[in-house]
């Protein structure tokens, strides 16, 4: 992973490139941004996926802010769960 700096989410060269807030994902593999509304007396949000159904929650991320981008993630299929923490734990 290469980051540059930038707000610019666009194909480069066979990668895909991903605004992160902090500058730009080069990826060359499954990637995207993860985006949700704010929870009121949130302090942070954790990131889960499972690549089917039936499958465990595994945590994938954490963030302050509300989106998340990954970059060559291992599923190209599944599905994402973002939880909010702060002093008291964690939402489920």
């Amino acid at each position: 992973m290469k980051i540059l700096g930038g707000w610019l989410g666009a194909w480069l060269a066979g990668a895909v490139a991903l605004c992160c807030g902090a500058g730009l994902l080069l990826c060359a593999g499954v990637s995207g941004v993860v985006s949700w509304q704010p929870a009121a007396g949130a302090q942070g949000y954790r990131i889960y996926f499972r690549s089917n159904a039936a499958g465990p929650w595994v945590l994938v991320g954490e963030t302050t802010g509300t989106n998340w981008a990954f970059c060559d993630f291992p599923f190209e299929f599944g599905q994402f769960k973002v939880t909010a923490t702060n002093a008291a734990g964690e939402s489920r």
